[in-house]
């Protein structure tokens, strides 16, 4: 690729290609055909074997799934229109308004999917590139209101530029590689996730595994060789290994934003561990009695809008010296570090086992609280502090490997971001 300075020439180009690009409008290069939804009240209209799908699938992405399936009849009494595989199309309003996807089979959309279809010396593939680098213009283009929204005239008066058919197909093909590889690593950061997912679920006690009748406990059903003969782990509720203390209080908007680093309830649902680096900040007078936080505690999320956030657990595995918790948040201090080491802890917290029975404490309609005094009263099953440690070695390496999974994709969406940039003039 060469750098090239032209107003209707990229920044990057291959070698092979030096005419300078046309300027277009999009809706005299392609025809926009916008779709429809069949009347929901009509069973005959849906569970058919014609794709369709809705705006929300619309995510600069390849759509290899349909949302759900009409029929013929469907079809033919309603305003979508059938677009055939390799379709452009565009989310014209809704949470992904101005997102792009690319279809990988023949189906319809809803009224809030436009499809670009009869396309002229133009390659669909390339304009489902093209438009991601327009994605601001196009979004722009939207009207205010409670449903903001593109319409089919706001489509079609784009302006694109276009290189020859040639060069659309080189661009396309460049980009199409690279998203292959962000594809097939996101499949293996898919499975290394299911990897630990499976391995938590063997390595700490199920409700439904074997219990030693002689130790009075439960045995998980995989065990690292020099544990096998150790008998069945511990076990205990919380409140007899742990003392728990509430998250911030007599707090106002005004107290937020300088002063003493706090943990914010998104970390603790985020991550099994704090990031220090991730903190806010909270104003605290000394006549103020607020409880710090400290290495090794255990804090969890007490109220949440959805019941599958309630009781989500992290663990502070750094020792700093004055740091708070956020209100919707409380803490779980063991009484011993050598009896709840803090990184299993990390784990513990997060099985699946332990999951399970923290929800079934959540009480509300519009919004769920669990009661601090009742996790305490929830058993947890401990080996011993050794292989607690040889467990949390396990599993901690497992999570640096997904890490590490994740930051390549970055890197890779990232390098793709930049690719796009340069590769594509951009109308002022």
């Amino acid at each position: 690729m060469t750098n090239k300075k032209n107003k209707l020439i990229p920044k990057l180009r291959f070698k092979e290609f030096s005419q300078a690009w046309r300027e277009n409008i999009l809706g005299e290069v392609s025809k926009v055909v916008v779709g429809g939804t069949p009347s929901t009240d009509v069973e005959e209209y849906w569970g058919g074997d014609i794709g369709w799908i809705g705006s929300g699938e619309l995510k600069n992405n390849i759509i290899r799934y349909p949302t759900k399936y009409i029929t013929t009849e469907g079809l033919q009494q309603s305003s979508t229109k059938l677009l055939p595989k390799n379709t452009t199309v565009l989310a014209m309003t809704g949470a992904t308004l101005g997102k792009i996807g690319f279809l990988n089979f023949e189906c319809c959309g809803n009224q809030s999917v436009a499809g670009f279809v009869n396309l002229v010396n133009l390659d669909s593939k390339f304009l489902y590139y093209y438009l991601q680098r327009i994605t601001k213009q196009i979004e722009s283009l939207a009207g205010g209101g409670a449903q903001a929204g593109i319409n089919k005239s706001n489509i079609e008066n784009i302006n694109i530029k276009i290189p020859s058919l040639e060069e659309q197909q080189k661009i396309a093909n460049c980009l199409s590689s690279l998203d292959e590889l962000i594809e097939a690593q996101e499949e293996k950061l898919k499975l290394l996730k299911e990897h630990k997912k499976g391995l938590m679920q063997q390595l700490f006690p199920q409700a439904n595994d074997n219990r030693d009748i002689t130790r009075g406990g439960n045995l998980p059903k995989l065990r690292f060789p020099e544990f096998i003969n150790h008998g069945a782990w511990e076990e205990k509720t919380l409140g007899e290994v742990a003392e728990n203390y509430s998250g911030l209080t007599n707090k106002t908007k005004e107290d937020f934003g300088k002063g003493k680093p706090y943990i914010q309830y998104k970390q603790v649902f985020d991550s099994s561990k704090i990031d220090i680096q991730k903190c806010d900040l909270v104003s605290i007078n000394k006549e103020e009695n607020q409880n710090k936080v400290k290495y090794g505690d255990i804090l969890f999320t007490i109220s949440s809008e959805t019941i599958e956030e309630v009781g989500m657990s992290s663990v502070l595995l750094t020792d700093i010296k004055e740091l708070y918790l956020n209100s919707f948040c409380f803490g779980v201090r063991p009484k011993s570090l050598e009896v709840l080491n803090p990184l299993f802890s990390r784990y513990l917290f997060r099985s699946n086992e332990f999951r399970k029975n923290i929800i079934k404490l959540g009480q509300g309609s519009t919004r769920y609280n669990i009661s601090k005094g009742k996790v305490m009263e929830l058993k947890i099953n401990l080996p011993s502090f050794a292989e607690q440690q040889k467990i949390a070695d396990c599993l901690s390496s497992l999570d640096e490997t997904i890490e590490a999974q994740d930051q390549k994709i970055e890197l890779l969406k990232q390098h793709k971001k930049g690719l796009i940039q340069g590769l594509f003039p951009v109308i002022n």
